[in-house]
């Protein structure tokens, strides 16, 4: 018989969920961008979709792994009728005690920095993913009746950790490797700003991080990019202004502070000045 679980095994349960795409729906608005509560490993088997994080849109198709960070803002743009996905959300707390089992936790976070978080597999080898996650999902369904089910659901999980990092391409330092000067910059200062862009506006911070003067960043992102500086991390903290506003009962003031500007009618300003309406006028969309 299975043991009766203790007050400390249960929230392990609570901070891992295995959605299908029915259930996923629910959990990601279509529309408007988003902040995922918790990170997650999004599998796609069948169909395609568009999905867009803070600037970088990207098409994912069949066979494909895709790795949902909670720091991010997320947008899906557009979803097949026929997709068929599965998601594995986790919280910080419990993927942490999953870290402690896998001694190659520096190449998960490398696949987590990748130039792209969307890994096309083979179809064998997302097969053995897809077959990993219904077995996790099932043993979480079923955990009251299936003992050490706790025990089992964290394995799970770092098997299809280790598989997701054996079957991943690492190609971020040979792409890194085939950089020219110009390219790798941008490459550095997309990677700052998504890193800073909630506390730092200013394209003079992100120049100091990388060794070059401010008229030289903004040169090389022009004719790299097509944008400046500027524009760049205002589309960061527009996404960011966006998915608060509609997503969130915080108020403009509130959301105003938490992107560090100086008070509500600077950050209404800056949204109508990018978006052509005011914060309200875009809250009152959602509700």
């Amino acid at each position: 018989m299975k043991d009766t679980p203790t007050h400390d095994q249960e929230p392990e349960f609570q901070s891992i969920t295995v959605y299908t795409e029915k259930e996923v729906y629910e959990h990601i608005p279509v529309g408007r961008p988003y902040r995922p509560k918790d990170s997650a490993i999004l599998f796609v088997k069948k169909g395609r979709m568009i999905l867009k994080e803070h600037i970088n849109t990207v098409e994912i198709h069949e066979n494909s792994v895709v790795l949902i960070d909670m720091k991010s803002v997320y947008e899906l743009l557009e979803i097949s009728e026929d997709i068929e996905i599965r998601s594995i959300a986790y919280n910080r707390s419990f993927i942490e005690k999953v870290s402690l089992k896998l001694n190659r936790l520096n190449l998960y976070n490398n696949l987590k920095k990748q130039l792209s978080r969307n890994f096309p597999l083979k179809p064998a080898e997302f097969s053995i993913l897809w077959d990993n996650t219904e077995l996790l999902s099932q043993t979480i369904k079923s955990r009251e009746e299936i003992e050490f089910s706790q025990e089992i659901s964290v394995n799970y999980l770092t098997l299809i950790i280790y598989f997701l990092m054996s079957f991943a391409p690492f190609g971020n330092h040979e792409q890194q490797g085939k950089m020219n000067r110009s390219q790798q910059i941008v490459y550095d200062f997309i990677m700052q700003v998504s890193e800073h862009y909630l506390t730092h506006k200013s394209v003079q911070f992100y120049a100091q991080k990388l060794g070059i003067s401010v008229r030289h960043l903004s040169n090389v992102l022009k004719q790299e990019n097509g944008k400046t500086a500027n524009e760049i991390i205002s589309e960061f903290i527009l996404n960011e202004a966006k998915a608060q506003l509609s997503g969130s009962s915080r108020s403009i003031s509130q959301i105003a502070n938490d992107l560090q500007f100086s008070d509500s009618y600077a950050f209404s300003h800056f949204f109508k000045k990018h978006q052509k309406i005011s914060p309200i006028q875009y809250r009152k969309q959602f509700l």
